[in-house]
């Protein structure tokens, strides 16, 4: 794959520092992200690739698990899951082996915020791939014996995600954190929503959700503008023009201050950790990325793994993150440690988070963190389908088609008062929600978690 790896080198080029491109008299250019407009007026941006006889496409429809209804949680997901699961005239049998057959890769699945497809497949194949691809969005069968299979997947889940101390951790956060709000329920739903979900339900979402006005798409690959136009049309035209999309009401994180337990008999405990966040839009997003990086998001160099692991030797790994949704942001953080360690570990944290909100970052972490995002940042993007996706992220999120021209200065030029101005914003210890599963010591819950659903 040489020139696949040529277009992704040329991407890590165009988001290098500007210092790094300043020293190269005709740096080189990725190919520039072209926004293709179908007659109907499905808009996609695109970037081409002929190094490779391979076509990605990556749709992001408006919707997902945030607009299961109450009784009916998981819907979506069983939605997503059974769009691959036959459509048109092939059963589900059938229509895997199609697509096997066509060596083409086509997933769903359904994210808090959004319903996600990602499409892969070889030039030779295209026609045919993208027939099954558009019958898989226009006629999905939900038949009764794959609906029963996917339930069947669906509370296997459950169930292992009921006997995983993480998965209850984080399952508790969002619970307590986000109560009375679309955020707080389970997307995977319960083993009575599932029980309740009929072929009824899923039709009323798959209409609700997969539709025109909304979608975002990112295309990569073997096709010219040209040729991609109409093909827009083809797959996505005969799609209801307007979803049907209960409102997602604006949320901050609750829990403030609380310590919630969950006791099990185990030699260690998972612990969840987090709180209000920024979203995506906000003027100190970058900053707040860079502070994260510093404080708990840069692996072995962040002062969380620093005091944590290295100093005090009480836990194996200690993260945090930003998570930015539609309605919301947050950071969001964890700790796995002995049941002895859990009570330290987490008064560790909330002193680590009080510095950086009273103090920021230094000149020299902030110059790192810089050097390290800014640097990193293409190698994520190794594939042909990982880039059509990042294409649709950079829609999602509103940040502009030519944002990889100025990722690098975006970081660039956040300012050590950037920093220290986001540090107080996002880190304040009282803010914090923990949530501990396990045997913890000398920890005393500050009241009862709710109860799992």
């Amino acid at each position: 794959m040489p020139r696949l790896r040529h277009l992704l080198v040329l991407l890590l080029l165009a988001v290098a520092a500007p210092a790094v491109l300043a020293q190269q008299t005709q740096p080189a250019r990725a190919p520039a992200v072209q926004r293709i407009v179908s007659p109907g007026g499905i808009e996609a941006w695109f970037l081409p690739d002929r190094s490779l006889p391979i076509l990605a496409i990556s749709l992001s429809f408006p919707g997902g698990t945030a607009q299961d209804r109450a009784g009916r949680e998981g819907a979506s997901d069983l939605m997503a899951q059974l769009l691959t699961e036959g459509a048109g005239e092939f059963d589900a049998e059938t229509f895997r082996a199609r697509l096997e057959d066509l060596a083409t890769n086509l997933s769903v699945s359904a994210g808090r915020d959004s319903l996600n497809v990602s499409f892969r497949t070889l030039t030779r194949y295209r026609e045919d791939a993208l027939a099954m691809f558009r019958l898989a969005l226009t006629q999905p069968r939900f038949d009764a014996d794959a609906i029963d299979r996917a339930k069947e997947r669906q509370l296997s889940a459950i169930a292992r995600a009921a006997t995983s101390p993480g998965d209850i951790a984080r399952d508790l956060w969002w619970r307590a954190a986000f109560p009375d709000h679309p955020y707080g329920r389970t997307g995977d739903g319960t083993r009575a929503s599932i029980a309740a979900i009929g072929a009824d339900d899923l039709r009323a979402v798959w209409r609700a959700q997969v539709a025109r006005d909304g979608v975002k798409i990112g295309v990569v690959g073997d096709i010219d503008g040209a040729a991609l136009a109409p093909l827009l049309d083809a797959l996505l035209g005969t799609l209801p023009a307007k979803a049907a999309l209960a409102p997602v009401p604006a949320v901050a994180a609750a829990g403030a201050g609380d310590v919630l337990v969950v006791r099990r008999q185990q030699n260690q405990s998972v612990v969840v950790f987090g709180a209000p966040g920024l979203k995506r839009s906000d003027p100190d997003f970058e900053a707040a990325h860079l502070v994260n990086y510093i404080l708990g998001g840069g692996g072995f160099s962040a002062r969380l793994m620093r005091e944590v692991r290295e100093k005090a030797g009480l836990a194996y790994s200690v993260s945090t993150g930003l998570g930015t949704l539609d309605a919301t942001g947050v950071v969001q953080g964890s700790v796995g440690t002995a049941n002895a360690a859990v009570a330290r570990s987490i008064a560790m944290i909330r002193s680590e988070f009080a510095r950086m909100a009273a103090e920021g970052p230094t000149a020299a972490e902030l110059d790192n963190a810089k050097r390290s995002v800014i640097d990193s940042f293409a190698l994520n993007l190794d594939s042909t389908g990982r880039i059509a996706g990042f294409l649709v992220s950079l829609q999602r999120d509103g940040l502009g088609i030519d944002y990889m021209d100025r990722r690098a200065e975006r970081f660039q030029r956040v300012t050590l008062a950037d920093a220290r101005r986001a540090a107080q914003r996002l880190f304040d210890p009282a803010r914090l929600l923990f949530t501990v599963v396990g045997e913890p010591e000398n920890l005393a819950a500050t009241r009862d978690a709710p109860a799992a659903p």
